[in-house]
């Protein structure tokens, strides 16, 4: 059994991602679909730490009702899915160039087996 009062901790890792700054200024006054824009372009340019320490704040934010918070961290949740899908959008990209270069190599080696046989004869 775990003595509970004797609780040991590990210590917090160091925090090795630098949070980006942007003018909030810049959003007042936008039309609603050139905010969406920018902070569209602002999320997908942020490191993954950071959306994931804005869904915190989200979630924790004590000036909003229980709803808005969980409204705003799903908002920033889709941020996240957002990245996830342009990072997988690009794997499969390699994987799909890496697949015709297989394939490439794979036909010169059956033409370079197959060559001297014909020649042969």
């Amino acid at each position: 059994m775990h003595d509970l009062t004797q609780a040991v901790y590990d210590s917090d890792p160091p925090r090795k991602w630098k949070r980006k700054l942007y003018d909030e200024g810049k959003l007042v006054g936008l039309p609603r679909r050139d905010r969406s824009a920018l902070e569209t372009d602002r999320d997908m340019d942020k490191p993954v730490e950071q959306l994931v320490c804005d869904v915190h704040e989200e979630a924790h934010d004590p000036d909003r009702q229980p709803l808005e918070n969980i409204a705003g961290a799903q908002k920033r949740m889709t941020s996240m899915l957002a990245r996830v899908a342009r990072s997988n959008d690009r794997v499969a990209n390699q994987m799909l160039y890496l697949t015709y270069a297989i394939g490439a190599m794979t036909l010169i080696m059956l033409v370079l087996t197959i060559l001297p046989l014909v020649i042969g004869k």
